[in-house]
């Protein structure tokens, strides 16, 4: 409960200080990011995905200073995202990922055409994806073939 009221409340200063107010947040998702604990990364991404959300259906001219740090956030959390992917299969690292995959979307939904990301940043997407999607693949042929049940 208290956790969730902590992130609506970020959501709300987020929505009126970003960025000319609090320039230091990309820094303080950076840390929190960069850290060991999963339930920091989880908390983090949370308060990070209001961010997006807030600017998911702006003006591609009013999109700045979203791009600006999806430029340097996205491969953070790719790696994270592969790094849980490949190594932890706990619930908690489900709903991180899940996470993840939700602020690409709500970041790229929109505007996919538009989006102007360096050429290194859009690699890493493709990578991204990709490998979800031929692990994903595999899964389900896996599955047809009987021999593992993909929920």
């Amino acid at each position: 409960m208290t956790r969730c009221q902590l992130i609506t409340a970020a959501g709300t200063m987020i929505k009126s200080d970003f960025p000319a107010k609090w320039p230091q947040f990309m820094n303080q998702i950076m840390t929190c990011l960069a850290s060991d604990n999963a339930e920091t990364w989880s908390s983090s991404l949370l308060v990070f995905y209001t961010l997006v959300q807030h600017y998911e259906y702006k003006k591609v001219e009013d999109r700045g200073p979203m791009d600006d740090v999806m430029v340097v956030i996205l491969p953070l959390l790719q790696q994270r995202f592969m790094q849980l992917f490949a190594h932890d299969d706990s619930d908690q690292s489900a709903l991180i990922q899940k996470q993840i995959l939700k602020i690409f979307h709500a970041y790229t939904q929109v505007r996919s055409d538009d989006i102007r990301l360096h050429e290194k940043t859009n690699f890493l997407i493709v990578e991204y994806f990709s490998f979800i999607l031929a692990f994903k693949f595999y899964q389900l042929k896996q599955w047809h073939h009987g021999s593992i049940y993909v929920v």
